[in-house]
This record gives C-alpha cells, sequence and structure tokens, in this order.
C-alpha cells in the first residue's frame, strides 16, 4: 500500500495496542500501514476488520460468549428460520439476525444463546415455556429438538473423536477462536495430499501455516485445530488421532515409505474416491489454502520443518512442548 501523503509504499506493522470495549480492557496485535517519512498510520477496511475482530474475540473468550458461527450453525442444525430462532429467545428479529451478523450479543442475550447451544435440555425449556410461540411453531421446534438429538447419536463417533483431540468446549486463543471441524480439518488433510502427496512431517506443517496464515489475515483460524510445538516443529494437536479420522473417514489412505535401511516414514495420499468439498470453505479459506500449497510445493520435509523452526510460534513453547496462541500467527516469518 502506498502512503497518500509520500506516494511511497508502505511497511506492514504490527504492534501492541491497548483499546477499551464495553468498558473493559483488551490487548491486540494491532497492524497497520506505516509511512516511514511522516511516521503516520494507515489501515485498510480488511486490517480494520481484523483489528476489530480481535476485540470482539477476546470479548467472546473472557465472558464465555457464543461465536457467530457457533450461533449460525446452532440455528442451521435445527432447519429452523432466523426469525422463528428469536421469537425462542425473545428477541427482535433485527437484534438476532445482527448477532449472525456478527456483531457481539449483550451479556444476558449471549448467556441464553450460550446455554442453548451446549444443552438441548435447555432450549427445549424455552420453547415449551415461551408465550410468544405458536402451537404450531411449538411443535415444529419439538420435533427439530428430536432430530437433532438422532444425528448426534447417529454421529457419536465424531463426538469420540473430538472428546479424545481438545478438551475445551468453547474457542479460545488456542484454537484460533474457532471450534474444532474434524470434517473441515480433514478436508484441508486431503487437500494437501491430493496436490503434494506429503510425508508426516510436511503435512504438520502445511496444516500449521495454513491456519496461522488465516489467523494473521483474519483473526480466526479455519480448522479450529490447536497446535503444540515438538521437535520436528509445530504440529496439530494428538495429530495421529486427526488423521486417523481422515482416514477412517475415506479421505487420505497412509503410503509407508523406506527411506533407509533403519529408517520409515509415512507419505499421505488422498483416497481413490475422495473430492475435495470447496463448499465447506469460505472463498478467503480457499485462498488461503491456495496461498500455502503454492508457497511450500517444492520444500522438503527437511526445509519446511527447519523454517518452521525460525517461526516464534515454535521457539516460544518448543522447551515446555507446549500448546501455540495464536497470536503468534501475527509474527509469522515465512507465510
Amino acid at each position: 500500500m502506498k502512503s497518500p501523503i509520500t506516494g511511497k509504499e508502505m511497511i506492514l506493522s504490527v504492534k501492541d495496542s491497548t483499546v477499551m470495549f464495553r468498558k473493559e480492557e483488551f490487548t491486540i496485535k494491532y497492524k497497520f500501514y506505516l509511512c516511514e517519512d511522516t511516521q503516520e498510520e494507515f489501515t485498510t477496511t480488511e486490517l480494520d476488520t481484523l483489528n476489530l475482530n480481535q476485540i470482539h474475540n477476546q470479548y467472546r473468550d473472557r465472558h464465555n460468549l457464543p461465536f457467530t458461527d457457533e450461533i449460525i450453525h446452532f440455528r442451521e442444525k435445527l432447519n429452523i428460520s432466523a426469525k422463528l430462532m428469536s421469537k425462542v429467545f425473545g428477541f427482535g428479529t433485527n437484534v438476532y439476525r445482527n448477532y449472525e451478523s456478527g456483531e457481539v450479543p449483550s451479556l444476558s442475550n449471549g448467556k441464553l444463546i450460550y446455554q442453548s447451544i451446549n444443552s438441548l435440555k435447555f432450549f427445549k425449556t424455552l420453547v415449551e415455556d415461551s408465550s410468544d410461540l405458536k402451537e404450531q411453531e411449538k411443535t415444529k421446534l419439538l420435533g427439530a429438538i428430536k432430530k437433532l438429538r438422532r444425528d448426534a447419536e447417529a454421529h457419536s463417533s465424531q463426538k469420540y473423536y473430538l472428546a479424545l483431540v481438545q478438551k475445551e468446549k468453547f474457542p479460545n486463543n488456542h484454537t484460533g477462536y474457532k471450534n474444532l471441524d474434524l470434517d473441515k480439518f480433514s478436508q484441508m488433510v486431503g487437500f494437501f495430499a491430493q496436490s503434494q502427496e506429503p510425508s508426516e512431517v510436511k503435512l504438520n506443517k502445511l496444516l500449521f501455516y495454513a491456519d496461522f496464515y488465516h489467523f494473521n489475515k483474519t483473526g480466526y483460524s479455519i480448522s479450529g485445530a490447536q497446535y503444540r510445538a515438538i521437535d520436528y516443529g509445530p504440529v496439530p494437536n494428538n495429530y495421529d488421532i486427526l488423521f486417523n479420522y481422515a482416514e477412517k473417514s475415506g479421505i487420505v489412505c497412509k503410503d509407508l515409505v523406506q527411506y533407509s535401511e533403519h529408517i520409515n516414514g509415512k507419505h499421505y495420499l488422498a483416497s481413490k474416491h475422495f473430492k475435495f468439498d470447496v463448499e465447506l470453505f469460505s472463498e478467503e479459506e480457499l485462498e488461503t489454502l491456495k496461498t500455502i500449497a503454492e508457497k511450500f510445493k517444492d520444500f522438503s520435509a527437511t526445509k519446511i520443518k527447519d523454517v518452521s523452526h525460525e517461526e516464534e510460534a515454535w521457539t516460544c513453547n518448543s522447551e515446555e512442548k507446549s500448546l501455540i496462541d495464536y497470536t503468534l500467527a501475527f509474527k509469522l516469518k515465512h507465510a
């Protein structure tokens, strides 16, 4: 971006900034363009959105408020309109629609939605006790709740994998402010397996760079996966379980490779009938996957491991082999 004052290219910069939101202080990684000659700071609409997302994400995390995609996903699983959902909660239709558009709910409204998302029993009580709903609307909603319970039982294997992989029940700074989406993560595995047939070491790094690069751009990860710093660099937490899920889902298969007499390794290939599901991803997310695939397509496993060791995401956590805070994405050197 060129300076509107001097016409010279400006530097994309990051600094810690403390801001107020709803009478509370939050420290964010404020991104801006710096005009070196005048020391003036400038932002774009994209950067404004990123900076605001950081504030909103921390506020939601601090108060256990639902995130936008959680609110939308819950209503879509019930297969009901936003208007009907707003009647259940006793909100105005526009108030609820604004929450689905990204507005942060008030604490009272947010807690109500959060409890409903996490307890169908609580949501059912809201429906049954509502004086705003007509009987036919209650019947429709109770039927939707019953179906959602049946669907949850049918997907018990996914619930089992989620319980094994992550303990958090809500998005936070270690998940990129997203809930872990096993299907989305598996599709990412399939995407890289299809285009590069990477070794396990390289695949782990491709996934790390995809999620952290996207967080750097938007304030959100793609998959909601946690990452841990181990000797071989940053990797998805419990990646062996996650990759097993992708295999069981028919997305990828392992190819065991013998590198030398005493050294074996794994490469991941897309399954014969795998077709990447673009519908699961936003345009921004798809662009991120393509960017990372292109950036590292000629990197060997050793090379991408070595460059990942230069990232603060790894150096700050490798000694303790701890989970990586996604805010370190703002210090990425190689993506």
